[in-house]
């Protein structure tokens, strides 16, 4: 998602217009239009004598979704204008000038301070462990941590998350949310350490790729160690790498379909043009594995190919079930995708694909289009039309569409849909935790991996087995 000229250039003048609304603190107008506080601890007490809200943006030059952040999120008006509201803190371990900072518009001495100031005060981090970047975290006046989102994420999902941090504090708050506001599915109320070390710099990168690339027995031994750190890298040259030891005749179905899956979980989101090749592949293992990791890149330049492979109508049910689920992170923003799902989980037979394309559908950035679709899913025949329904205004922790559920589910006579819409209702009107949610998600059609293909192996042995067999 990529802003466009006009908003680019209205931030801009957002940014050269604002002003310090605090005395004692005056805050550094950034190139990106929020003003980051140049020191934690007067930050906390501005927070707390004048009852506001303070973000805590957490970086790490070394991860690569922290960028997305700085080009769009923080240049965007809408969270401009949040920004306004609260106290903002940059917190970053890099050194990036010997004067001002260009990311955060303070000096780097000061952002560091504050990340050294943030793990011990907000995130309770002893020495050594890793508090993951990019991570957005709320705290209330008081000083006590809200909630935080770990990974990257929209503009939009930014925007409930502050909004809802806001209301946390005051109650009475308004704002009207916009379009494409919903909440982030990776959203805690609290904080919950990733799993994983810190991403590997680029010193690191460039020297596994050398000995990745050098060959011989020396690359093959360290290769499992090697590779998972490439494909955690956002630089072409990682990519290119990967795509051309993806695309070797040597390696087998299961082995690619492991590689693109492990894409899907560690690597950035500009990683979907390596794996968008595979969509397409013959085997199905891979072409499962291909969808599901984009799934989870989320990257909009998947959008056309996942369109395209829907109209396979022979395409495996299962991987026909994942192309669904994927299409709305990927085509969060994308017209085409939202009315393809809509109609889907509207019209088609299949009560399962029906369900599947609901699950797509809560992550579209598109609140107009959800508050038409979700009332006629809970109004479906099925109950796991009904069932999905309710987890996708679980999943977007959206009150509005809270009250349909509550109306619905005293009439609900399918026990594992009401029980799950009696969970949604605690989630969202209490703030609950969503793991029900993903334990929901997992039991669904499309989450078993077709198997791989028997008659493969490394350097064609299944085909020379074949052979030896047709001459018998």
């Amino acid at each position: 998602m990529h802003d466009s000229l006009p908003h680019r250039l209205q931030s801009a003048l957002v940014a050269a217009t604002l002003l310090s609304s605090t005395a004692g603190l005056a805050p550094v107008v950034a190139r990106s239009g929020i003003k980051w506080s140049p020191d934690f601890a007067q930050a906390m007490q501005l927070a707390s004598e004048n009852k506001k809200v303070v973000l805590i943006a957490v970086h790490d030059d070394a991860a690569p979704d922290c960028e997305t952040f700085h080009h769009e999120h923080y240049r965007d008006p809408t969270i401009v204008k949040l920004a306004r509201e609260s106290i903002a803190v940059y917190a970053n371990p890099a050194t990036h000038s010997k004067g001002r900072c260009k990311r955060s518009g303070i000096k780097c001495a000061e952002h560091q301070h504050c990340f050294d100031r943030v793990r011990v005060k907000i995130l309770n981090l002893k020495p050594g462990e890793y508090a993951g970047a990019p991570l957005h975290v709320f705290v209330g006046p008081d000083g006590k941590l809200i909630s935080s989102i770990a990974g990257r994420f929209s503009e939009g999902q930014l925007e409930w998350a502050w909004v809802d941090a806001m209301q946390v504090v005051d109650p009475k708050f308004e704002w009207k949310l916009s379009n494409r506001a919903f909440a982030p599915r990776q959203l805690r109320y609290g904080f919950k350490r990733p799993l994983g070390g810190k991403p590997p710099t680029a010193a690191q990168i460039a020297d596994a790729l050398a000995r990745l690339e050098k060959g011989g027995p020396a690359a093959w031994r360290d290769a499992i160690e090697l590779f998972p750190l490439v494909l955690k890298s956002a630089d072409d040259k990682a990519r290119n790498y990967a795509a051309t030891f993806l695309a070797s005749r040597w390696i087998r179905s299961e082995r690619r379909a492991g590689i693109l899956t492990r894409i899907g979980d560690t690597s950035p989101a500009s990683w979907a043009e390596v794996v968008l090749k595979w969509v397409g592949d013959r085997q199905p293992i891979v072409r499962w594995s291909a969808v599901t990791a984009l799934e989870k890149l989320a990257n909009p330049v998947a959008t056309r190919a996942l369109l395209d492979r829907w109209k396979v109508k022979d395409e495996q049910p299962g991987i026909r079930h994942r192309i669904l689920r994927a299409l709305g992170p990927c085509g969060a923003a994308d017209k085409k995708a939202g009315r393809l799902l809509a109609r889907v989980a509207k019209s088609d037979k299949d009560p399962e694909l029906r369900a599947s394309a609901i699950i797509g559908a809560a992550s579209l950035e598109d609140r107009k289009l959800l508050h038409k679709l979700i009332p006629v899913a809970l109004a479906d025949p099925s109950a796991k039309v009904r069932a999905a329904a309710a987890w996708a205004v679980g999943i977007r922790r959206d009150n509005e569409l809270l009250e349909h559920i509550r109306i619905v589910v005293e009439t609900e006579k399918d026990e594992a849909a009401k029980a799950l819409m009696q969970q949604v209702q605690t989630i969202v009107a209490k703030r609950g935790d969503s793991q029900p949610l993903e334990d929901y998600v997992e039991q669904l059609p499309g989450n078993e991996r077709p198997p791989a293909p028997p008659d493969q192996g490394r350097r064609g042995r299944g085909r020379r087995e074949a052979l030896r067999t047709n001459r018998r």
